[in-house]
């Protein structure tokens, strides 16, 4: 589907059209231009948002479609900078790599988004990690479940921990889950299977 903008006389209301656009959008894009002109459907939002941000409702054709190169232009500049700067920063990675394997191949590490932090669990009634390192830390190196770990924190809020089964099930759930992330991040260790399991802080974490 294409954007197409239309000719008329001055007296007419000008406007872009698109295709099954709704009518409260096409009454909205107003642009005068001496012919047909056709551009990919993709550009919509940004024509609008152009002409919004610009004030060019009424303004030719032509200096909207300028307004937009211009700002491409200026968003691939700044593309090609970081292209650069991430280039420098793998050559650099390369070489200290080399150093420890000299027969490091740069082929064999495929790229990889960076994936974003998780959000922590939180029941609404407090911090899971702050709770977690400070039954921990109170601990003094003897492990602690986390049976153990829901049920003091919700006695020191005043709460009967078996009193709401699902409140219950949904804070130890999330003790579960923090001390997860913090075994993956080796900063606490697992002990025991299934039921039996019980959590410490490392040495190194629990001296600092």
């Amino acid at each position: 589907m294409d954007i197409v903008l239309y000719a008329v006389n001055d007296a007419e209301q000008t406007r872009g059209r698109c295709a099954g656009e709704a009518p409260g959008l096409q009454s909205r894009r107003k642009v005068r231009t001496p012919e047909k002109v056709l551009l990919p459907s993709r550009f919509i939002e940004e024509l609008d948002s152009v002409m919004r941000e610009s004030n060019l409702w009424d303004d030719h054709a032509l200096s909207v479609l300028m307004r937009l190169r211009a700002m491409k232009d200026a968003e691939k500049h700044e593309l090609s900078i970081k292209t650069r700067r991430l280039g420098a920063s793998i050559t650099e990675l390369d070489r200290a790599i080399r150093e420890i394997d000299p027969n490091f191949n740069p082929k064999t590490i495929r790229p990889r988004r960076p994936q974003p932090p998780r959000p922590q669990p939180r029941s609404g009634l407090f911090s899971y990690v702050e709770v977690v390192y400070d039954a921990l830390k109170g601990a003094n190196g003897e492990p602690v479940s986390a049976g153990a770990m829901a049920e003091k924190a919700l006695r020191d809020k005043g709460l009967d921990p078996h009193a709401d089964p699902r409140l219950w099930k949904k804070v130890l759930a999330g003790f579960l889950t923090q001390l997860g992330a913090l075994r993956r991040r080796n900063q606490i260790e697992r002990l025991g299977e299934y039921k039996g399991v019980t959590w410490r802080l490392r040495n190194e974490v629990a001296q600092d």
